[in-house]
Formats: structure tokens, C-alpha cells, sequence
């Protein structure tokens, strides 16, 4: 009988990924937030396991076919985030430069080649690249492998994580058009580069460095010799948007949610002011989330921080390790793959 079911349950979660919508979970969370049960707990973790199926099966299917690696291909699609200028040794002397962007594709010429929907390209060109940029792309692309060696980086993981379908180089790219401003994700991406651009050229290289990664969460200009020196002092932790950064963030939000809720008061209007300042601070930590560029660590701080503003008045109602739960649950839903990088835990 157990084996039975068992089998049942194996076989059906073969199909779930294509029947269950990927919103399902939420209700879930929604209703064993702050009044946890078993059965919602077991129930969310079906939703892990069903969501990690579902992106290891999606990945697999996109990734590049074998026949198509080191062929000419065509693509047209847009460049995804802060695009990465690099220099390399060649011969020894002199320094060439190069461009690393990641690449959402939208069209794939031979259409065989068809699959990939998110490449990570590199550029050997003068020319510069900017987020949300349309281009029409001849590249040589490669399937995302890499090697994993002990006490080392796990470099097809992280393609993994990073929902890389195929890594390549380019041979040539011509800008496109584009018919529309871009996703509200995109005009954010050019507000963070734009404003990176502005701290290179008003403040020196080292400033700039700085400011830029800890006020756009853009490390680019980050060398190796920064990294040793904040290794040195034990200060890396504060280059990379994280939990510390969203927390203050959040109580900056507390403090002004408050200040608005006691105006209020003193003026007699709104009757339900003691959500401003638990909403006001879960606003403005999102806000920065999203501006720092949505990493892991600064999303997992604000999925911590989010049942703790919604569970704000049910004082005793959920203990610290329910809300740490959720937000681990809620994670590990939406990006399964998280919980293969040593930063989640």
C-alpha cells in the first residue's frame, strides 16, 4: 500500500510542473504565514520539490543543442543587466578590452538552433553597451558547462543559478531599434548604469569603486586589489547588498512611517495609521531591493523582512522561527536552484 502510493506520488510529480501554475504555492504561504500548520507546512514543501522540478526540467530543455556549439548563429534579442568591461593579456603586453553581458534572446537563426532564452556573451569591442540595448547578434555559442574542482567554484552550478541556456563569443553586433522603452526592470538597469557612469567621472577611482557598489549594488569596478584589501579588514560583507543594507533601509522606512503616523494622529485623520510604518518600511526596503539589482542576498533579507511587517500587529502570534521558515520556504519556491549556493544558507 505504501509502495503504491508512493509510485503514485513519483509519477505524478512527473507531470505537476506542467499542469500546476507557478502561482500556486502563494496561497499557501499566504494562509501558513503567521498561523502555521502541518499540513500547509508539508503541503509548501511539496511546492519546493514540485518548483525545483519544474526549473531543473525548464533549464535542461533550453539549454543550447549539442549540434548547434561552435556554429554561426544569428540572434536578436537584448542585452539583460550591467554589461562588464574587462581587459585581457595578449601576448604578454598589450591589453585588450572586452565586453561581458548577459543576453535575453528573443530569435535564433537557423531556427533548429532554437531553445536558448538567456545567453552570457562576451565582446571583444571599443564599443560600448548599455541595459535594455537591442541588438542583432553573429555569435559562436557553446553549451553551459564548466569545471568543478575541490575547494574551487562549481562554474556549470552557478550557469545553473543563473539560468544560463549557452555561453559564447560574439563576432559582430549591430544595435536595433527598439520600438518601446523597455520593461520597467530595464529603465531601472539604465537609471543604475547611468548613475555608476556619473560617479566615474566626479569622483576618483577609488571613491567610485566604492560608492558605486554600495550605492547601485554595482561591483564592476571592483579590482582584485579592492577585494584584498577589504579582505584584509574583514569589510567584504559591506560590499554586497545584503541583509545589513535592506535592514537599514527598512528602518529608515520605519522611522518615516511613523513620523507620518503621528502626524496624523495629532491631526485627528486615519484610523488605521499603525501600518504605516510596518508598510513603509517593507516599501522602501523592496524599493531598494530592486534598485540594487534584485540579488539573492538582498531578496532573501526582504523575504525575511516581509512576514515580520505582515505579522507586525499578531504580536505572539508567529514565533521567529515561523517567520525565518517562511522566508526560507518562500525562497526556495520561486528560486529552488538557491539552495545550491552557499550564500542562501
Amino acid at each position: 500500500m505504501a509502495l503504491g502510493g508512493a509510485l503514485a506520488i513519483g509519477l505524478l510529480f512527473q507531470y505537476l510542473p506542467f499542469i500546476l501554475p507557478f502561482w500556486a504555492p502563494w496561497p499557501l504561504l499566504i494562509v501558513g504565514i503567521c498561523r502555521p500548520r502541518l499540513w500547509v507546512a508539508v503541503a509548501v514543501w511539496v511546492m519546493i520539490g514540485t518548483s525545483g522540478l519544474y526549473q531543473a526540467s525548464h533549464w535542461q530543455e533550453r539549454v543550447l543543442s549539442s549540434a548547434c556549439e561552435r556554429v554561426p548563429l544569428r540572434l536578436s534579442g537584448s542585452v539583460d543587466g550591467l554589461v562588464s568591461a574587462r581587459h585581457m593579456q595578449v601576448n604578454g603586453r598589450e591589453r585588450a578590452r572586452y565586453l561581458r553581458f548577459a543576453f535575453t534572446v528573443e530569435r535564433i537563426d537557423p531556427p533548429r538552433c532554437e531553445g536558448p532564452g538567456r545567453l552570457l556573451l562576451y565582446w571583444s569591442t571599443e564599443q560600448g553597451l548599455s541595459p535594455g540595448d537591442r541588438l542583432k547578434v553573429e555569435a559562436l555559442l557553446r553549451r553551459p558547462w564548466g569545471y568543478a574542482n575541490p575547494g574551487g567554484d562549481n562554474r556549470q552550478r552557478q550557469l545553473f543559478i543563473d539560468a544560463v541556456h549557452g555561453v559564447g563569443s560574439v563576432r559582430s553586433a549591430l544595435p536595433v531599434a527598439s520600438p518601446s522603452p523597455g520593461s520597467v526592470l530595464d529603465r531601472v538597469e539604465r537609471l543604475r548604469d547611468a548613475l555608476s557612469r556619473r560617479l566615474q567621472t566626479s569622483l576618483d577611482a577609488d571613491m567610485a569603486a566604492l560608492a558605486a557598489a554600495l550605492f547601485v549594488g554595482d561591483r564592476r569596478l571592483l579590482s582584485e586589489e579592492h577585494w584584498s584589501r577589504l579582505r584584509s579588514f574583514g569589510l567584504t560583507h559591506l560590499m554586497v547588498i545584503s541583509g545589513m543594507h535592506v535592514s537599514m533601509l527598512a528602518g529608515l522606512g520605519w522611522a518615516l512611517g511613523s513620523m507620518v503616523a503621528r502626524g496624523l494622529a495629532l491631526a485627528g485623520l486615519g484610523r488605521r495609521r499603525d501600518y504605516l510604518a510596518p508598510f513603509s518600511a517593507l516599501g522602501l526596503a523592496a524599493i531598494f531591493t530592486v534598485w540594487s539589482g534584485s540579488e539573492l542576498p538582498a531578496t532573501r533579507a526582504l523575504f525575511m523582512l516581509a512576514p515580520v511587517m505582515v505579522c507586525f500587529r499578531q504580536r505572539g502570534g508567529a514565533s521567529g522561527w515561523h517567520l525565518l521558515g517562511a522566508a526560507l520556504l518562500a525562497i526556495l519556491i520561486l528560486w529552488p536552484s538557491s539552495g545550491l549556493g552557499a550564500s542562501l544558507w
